[in-house]
């Protein structure tokens, strides 16, 4: 992600790790970098706890 976004100049840069099941996004803006919580691909309730799984697991607001 570092290399991405001095080769592409300035901005913020997003990318995803997985594992397959679980997951991490992340982002970075040149100075810092920041992480999700583990993020499950499947989770119970999700269609119904929007709220919730937008401000634990969401670095895009």
């Amino acid at each position: 992600m570092k290399d991405m976004r001095d080769n592409n100049g300035t901005g913020e840069v997003y990318g995803l790790i997985t594992t397959g099941g679980s997951w991490r996004m992340f982002s970075y803006n040149g100075i810092d970098f920041q992480m999700t919580r583990k993020i499950e691909a499947v989770s119970e309730g999700m269609d119904q706890e929007r709220e919730l799984w937008m401000k634990e697991y969401s670095i895009v607001g």
